[in-house]
């Protein structure tokens, strides 16, 4: 495994932990807090937003190259 795949795995990983913490309302629970005029959950849910964005982007960049012909190699190999 390369290193661009281990960097979005291990992004991926932290991106879920992230939202699940903030889903059970550990992390970025206050809406009375506010940062830059934006409440902090909405803030926290937006940063969620474009992280998860850029993994599936990051993902389809490592993944996607070549995947059609290493498929087919496979497929004509059984």
């Amino acid at each position: 495994m390369n290193s661009r795949a281990l960097i979005v795995i291990i992004s991926t990983i932290l991106w879920f932990i992230a939202f699940s913490l903030q889903g059970a309302g550990l992390v970025a629970n206050d809406p009375h807090i506010f940062v830059g005029g934006i409440p902090l959950p909405l803030l926290y849910m937006l940063i969620m937003g474009v992280w998860g964005v850029a993994n599936s982007l990051l993902a389809y960049f490592v993944w996607a190259p070549g995947f059609y012909e290493r498929a087919y190699k496979l497929l004509e190999e059984e």
